[in-house]
């Protein structure tokens, strides 16, 4: 499957697409949100108003590898996937996900690299 990604820093707005369609701007709520196709299948993930929801000031610098799930955050981290959903996910200490959707939590990379930073300054 091909993902193509918009970014709308005019319009504050994030677009994965699955497949070559096109949203309307005037329906957009606010966080993140999944539509699916007449068949049930995901056509895109809009992200809605992106600079706040992603934490990114300019979107014309987004990279799609600037978001990951629980496995690419698990590794990020340097656990394996049980644990960082054991230990990390649910604790009010770690970065909150920008989203919870069906098929997952989504992060944004940087905020965990982040965390991990600041984890380790702590425990020198």
């Amino acid at each position: 499957m091909k993902i193509q990604v918009s970014i709308q820093p005019e319009l504050n707005k994030v677009i994965i697409y699955f497949k070559r369609i096109k949203p309307n701007p005037k329906n957009a709520k606010a966080g993140v949100t999944a539509h699916w196709n007449a068949k049930g299948k995901l056509s895109y993930i809009e992200i809605y108003p992106a600079r706040e929801v992603l934490g990114v000031k300019d979107l014309s610098k987004l990279e799609l590898g600037q978001l990951v799930g629980v496995a690419e955050a698990a590794k990020i981290i340097g656990v394996k996937k049980p644990n960082f959903i054991r230990d990390f996910v649910s604790k009010n200490w770690f970065p909150k996900p920008i989203a919870e959707l069906a098929s997952g939590r989504i992060w944004n990379r940087e905020e965990i690299v982040m965390f991990l930073k600041k984890s380790k300054q702590r425990s020198r």
